[in-house]
């Protein structure tokens, strides 16, 4: 049977056109809700959209007129007149006319592939998701009441132990009696026999049972994850349209840590994702002749990543574009009456978005099919409001912009290693592993009242999973030969845990614990085994913390402070540096030259600065006196370490405003970090 290139915009197209109806009459009511207009130009701008993705060119022109009606109702909150609502309901029922089309018994013809040689039959995953985990959802229920039965029988069984009990009393005292009761020893005997045969088979039999509802049980909850190819495909297909519709070149690069995700989730934003990506396109890339003007290559860049934490799911949309033009925001505020045009100064980045984020507010001089209403980020903000989860957006002038989409999840398909120690199985997430070290037990050595692992030339904070527990190693450090340590990272550093057998690595949906479960804060989650056995899922970052504020309650030195810049053009030396400061749990950047750090040092605040001098174009002394120069970086202490080991060079660095001068061939890790600290106090 042919493919339905409509199957699934039959099904948002309705719901859509139903809002519109809905909307459109209520325009007549005596009452007048000032969100309604608001409200319309929502679902005509996705419906415009979802058209555009199906290539249905005449509902996507039929959207756009309503947008072109109500938009001048919006800008000025004075409701449209009768004529306007009579127009407005000559559009919708039109639009209900090419809908009504599409249900005739036809054999779908592919429209044509695309510029990019893509069928045009997308793979749009809106409404008809949730029809899919509404049925997921019942079979969950389904098991979760069949795991209610199997609760009550093994009450019942519990019945059947005292019964055993009470046989087993019965047959002693039977044992003790004579012959006067001739055959009840051997009858209490048999009775025995035969109610401790049944309690083990049915006792069997009901963990088997309740085994194979926990698996069923995750089976079915994996139904609810998705692969993010799949989503990749529906986010790249819309920006290839966008693409094409406005003459841009793009590239698409996308990248999850996640293999699966919560469906339910991406359906509740989908809608958001389409805007974003759009918006990204249209507004952020600039022409090509612009992007030659301005030294960037030709094609523009879209970046589409998924970050998955055990709650929250990061969807994260990047371009290489133009940024957000503040003073276009301005004059459109002013325009829109939300400034004085008089008191209205220049705005900041962050007042730009801000006001970009109340919605209705657009920097495009004329409306198209693709955008100019500024209806685009609020159709985004009110999607991710919905799911209760958070929007926010960056962007560095002609530099691009980043947007954010936080939602919550239910549950998490992770690649793990899984570990234990003391009995207790936990789960570490995949990509947070470095290595796995198998040392002597002397690679552990004591450091002001805590531990260290020293591994391949590296110092690295380190505790035994057990006593971040609660527990005692289950076996002492001074009789313990071999140890086993994995060593993790995370955004500011890493650090190493013992523990006492590796399980090796598996994919496992982990669902978040109980809001009232007494956990350690870096447990997040449980799994369970195929036995059924739980195990315990950790957050790297939480886990660190607590490695760190476990070496505080033991006396060892910690670090929490702004960021440390490293400057030098050798990759060995940056590596060797950010290895040693992040074991030692110092949040690191790295530059390659003087004018990188410039750059660095205008877009993020920095704690301190290793400096190295030789470097082509800016050496590290002029580095040095450019931060003395300038009053926002004056107090950020700097060290220049280098090869130039002179007393000449050592006074000129200290001259030009280096706190201290560490010359390689004398290169102390040690004294390094002590220095760093002290600066940084």
């Amino acid at each position: 049977m042919p493919r339905d290139p409509y199957k699934y915009f039959r099904i948002e197209a309705r719901e859509l056109l139903d809002g519109l109806r809905r909307g459109v009459g209520e325009l007549a009511g005596a009452d007048s809700d000032p969100d309604r207009v608001t409200r319309l130009l929502r679902m005509a701008h996705t419906l415009k959209g979802a058209s555009r993705v199906v290539r249905l060119p005449a509902v996507s022109e039929l959207a756009h007129r309503i947008e072109g009606v109500l938009g001048p109702s919006r800008e000025s909150a004075v409701p449209p007149t009768g004529e306007q609502q009579a127009e407005l309901g000559q559009l919708v029922e039109a639009i209900a006319g090419h809908l009504a089309a599409l249900d005739q018994p036809v054999t779908p013809v592919s429209p044509g592939p695309t510029a990019f040689g893509d069928s045009a039959a997308a793979p749009v995953l809106p409404e008809a998701v949730r029809l899919q985990i509404s049925e997921v959802e019942s079979s969950l229920s389904s098991v979760a009441g069949t795991s209610a039965e199997v609760a009550a029988l093994r009450e019942e069984y519990r019945g059947l132990e005292r019964a055993c009990q009470q046989a087993r009393l019965v047959a002693s005292m039977a044992g003790r009696t004579r012959s006067a009761v001739g055959r009840l020893p051997a009858e209490a005997g048999d009775l025995l026999a035969g109610l401790e045969g049944l309690r083990h088979r049915v006792g069997n039999r009901v963990d088997r049972i309740d085994r194979d509802l926990q698996r069923l049980h995750d089976e079915t909850s994996r139904l609810r994850l998705i692969a993010t190819e799949v989503l990749w495909a529906f986010l790249e297909r819309t920006a290839r349209d966008a693409a094409q519709s406005v003459g841009k070149r793009v590239r698409i690069e996308t990248h999850s840590d996640a293999p699966r995700i919560d469906t339910a989730v991406f359906a509740s934003v989908q809608e958001a994702l389409l805007h974003l990506v759009r918006n990204a396109i249209v507004h952020g890339l600039e022409p090509e002749t612009a992007r030659i003007a301005a030294g960037k290559p030709r094609e523009g860049v879209v970046r589409l990543r998924i970050e998955q934490e055990y709650s929250r799911l990061h969807v994260i949309c990047e371009d290489d574009g133009r940024g957000i033009d503040v003073e276009a925001v301005r004059r459109a505020a002013v325009a829109r009456g939300w400034l004085l045009a008089a008191a209205a100064t220049p705005s900041s980045m962050e007042e730009a978005i801000s006001l970009l984020l109340r919605g209705g507010l657009t920097t495009t001089a004329t409306a198209d099919e693709m955008s100019g209403r500024g209806i685009g980020l609020e159709v985004v903000r009110a999607a991710v409001s919905r799911v209760h989860g958070r929007l926010t957006i960056e962007s560095v002038p002609n530099r691009g912009t980043k947007v954010v989409i936080e939602v919550p999840v239910a549950l998490v398909a992770r690649p793990v290693l899984a570990v234990s120690t003391g009995g207790v199985q936990w789960l570490l997430p995949l990509g947070s592993v470095v290595r796995v070290v198998r040392a002597d037990s002397s690679a552990i050595r004591a450091a002001d009242g805590a531990e260290e692992l020293h591994d391949s030339g590296q110092v690295i904070f380190y505790t035994p999973l057990g006593r971040l527990v609660g527990g005692r190693a289950r076996v002492a450090r001074a009789r313990a030969d071999r140890i086993t340590a994995v060593v993790i990272r995370g955004k500011h550093g890493i650090a190493a845990i013992g523990v006492d057998r590796l399980h090796g690595t598996a994919e496992a949906i982990i669902r978040p614990l109980p809001a009232l479960a007494d956990a350690a804060a870096f447990v997040v989650g449980a799994a369970s085994d195929a036995g059924g056995v739980p195990r315990l899922a950790v957050e790297p970052e939480a886990l660190i913390e607590s490695i760190r504020r476990a070496r505080i309650e033991t006396g060892a030195e910690t670090v929490a402070h702004l960021p440390v810049l490293i400057v030098d053009d050798s990759l060995t030396t940056r590596m060797l540096e950010q290895s040693i400061l992040e074991s030692a749990g110092y949040q690191v950047d790295a530059a390659v030259s003087g004018e990188e750090a410039l750059e660095r040092l205008r877009a993020r605040r920095y704690g301190l600065l290793l400096v190295d001098v030789e470097m082509p174009g800016m050496d590290g002394f002029v580095l040095v006196e450019r931060l003395r120069r300038e009053p926002a970086w004056r107090e950020i202490p700097a060290i220049l370490v280098t090869s130039r080991e002179s007393r000449e060079d050592r006074a000129r660095g200290l001259q030009v405003g280096a706190q201290d001068y560490v010359a390689k061939g004398e290169f102390d890790q040690r004294r390094l970090l002590a220095r760093i600290g002290e600066l940084l106090k």
